[in-house]
């Protein structure tokens, strides 16, 4: 009785320590708007490749018309693509786009400069 006093709230520190530490850099209601760039009404948004990207084989060109998925982790925002002729758990997705915390001012999220960076890689068809 007396360890589970002591390991109760030990355990409580930890895991509070451990979510505390995992904060990303970009806020949920950013999150909900990077949504947005990337699904509208809930249906993917079409985007044009502005140049040819090729990863191991992979190729996308410029010109083609693609789907994106964004992923954010704790200190940066990936950007893959994939052609929209595909369906996306079949397509071959390949990363476009690539920031790091570090690349915005105070290494805080701002959308304008997210939407210039990607403006640069895709455009919205």
């Amino acid at each position: 009785m007396k360890y589970r006093i002591l390991i109760l709230p030990l355990l409580a520190l930890l895991i509070s320590s451990a979510f505390s530490s995992c904060s990303s850099f970009v806020m949920e209601e950013d999150s909900n708007r990077l949504r947005a760039i990337e699904r509208s009404n809930g249906n993917s948004v079409n985007y044009v490749m502005l140049h040819d990207v090729e990863r191991n084989g992979v190729v996308l060109k410029r010109g083609t018309a693609v789907r994106i998925v964004i992923v954010v982790g704790d200190d940066w925002i990936k950007v893959y693509a994939y052609d929209s002729s595909q369906p996306l758990l079949e397509a071959k997705r390949l990363l476009v786009l690539y920031v790091f915390k570090d690349e915005f001012p105070d290494e805080v999220y701002k959308e304008e400069l997210f939407r210039q960076k990607l403006a640069e890689v895709l455009v919205r068809r």
